[in-house]
């Protein structure tokens, strides 16, 4: 069982949200969990001190990253005061697939508030996010990916997205197209690049926020 010093969120601007790492044997690894709920993330989020937690999502390693699994199907009630007191399943090397490496994102993090800029309206421009450390411009958005961002801004469906072949590369999130919010949306560690001008891409939603 480990300590307060044993788990953190990493690969992201503020510790209060990113991929869930754990210490064991004086080693980090990732948390793998085929189900990661709410529940999970917000134990994460109390014991590190970063208020509730506002998302539960996937992580989207970049092309050629190594997954480094170490503890595997965490279950929470959501009530436990420590991650420690969790049901922890196995800690073990073994395979994990990269869609079941768990995010933590809480209150005190770096999701404070989505929106479009330099557009014609509050429901069309260049997707941005609003974070602790002041704003990131989204690199990558495709249909899907703008779908939800016009969808939590109440702006109805999307009209128009970025082209597929703008931002591939260095695509921020990963998205079906029927999560509610971007924080249900698998995420990766682009930010760390920011963006070229030639990525960003209007969206432009139907409806008027």
């Amino acid at each position: 069982v480990g300590g307060p010093r044993d788990l953190r969120l990493g690969y992201r601007h503020s510790p209060c949200d990113g991929v869930v790492l754990v210490r064991h044997k004086e080693q980090w690894g990732h948390v793998c969990n085929q189900e990661w709920t709410l529940a999970e993330a917000s134990v994460v989020c109390r014991q590190l001190g970063c208020g509730h937690a506002v998302g539960a999502p996937k992580y989207v390693p970049l092309p050629g990253e190594m997954v480094r699994p170490w503890l595997h199907n965490v279950s929470c009630r959501g009530d436990e005061p420590s991650f420690w007191e969790c049901s922890l399943g196995a800690w073990t090397r073994s395979e994990c697939p990269h869609e079941w490496v768990v995010v933590a994102l809480c209150a005190n993090g770096t999701f404070r508030e989505i929106r479009l800029v330099k557009g014609r309206s509050p429901c069309s421009g260049l997707p941005e996010i609003r974070n602790v450390n002041g704003v990131d411009r989204l690199c990558g958005l495709h249909e899907e990916e703008a779908t939800v961002f016009c969808r939590e801004l109440g702006c109805g469906p999307v009209l128009q997205a970025p082209r597929q072949d703008v931002g591939v590369v260095r695509k921020y999130m990963t998205c079906k197209g029927t999560e509610p919010t971007i924080r249900n949306c698998r995420l990766n560690n682009n930010l760390r690049s920011g963006c070229d001008f030639q990525q960003d891409a209007e969206v432009v939603c139907s409806g008027e926020a």
